[in-house]
């Protein structure tokens, strides 16, 4: 079944609450390299993630992130199949 964008977005977020790097990223949430760029130039653009830059690049969910987060989850509440 294929999954929708804000669940992915939901996924990403989630992973990336306490930091992570872009491999461990793709790992968890099922992405190749390509897809994870799309995501993270989004989710940057739109500050729920912000970059470290570190060695290697440590992404992490920013305070707006953990908002969308909240309405995501309230969603997923409302229209569970959403999620599925």
């Amino acid at each position: 079944m294929k999954r929708t964008k804000g669940q992915i977005i939901f996924k990403i977020l989630l992973t990336c609450r306490i930091g992570q790097i872009k491999t461990r990223i793709a790992n968890i949430c099922g992405l190749d390299q390509y897809a994870l760029e799309r995501y993270l130039d989004m989710l940057i653009e739109n500050r729920l993630i912000k970059v470290y830059n570190f060695r290697p690049d440590l992404y992490k969910t920013t305070d707006r992130g953990f908002e969308a987060l909240e309405h995501l989850r309230t969603i997923n509440e409302l229209m569970p199949e959403w999620f599925k």
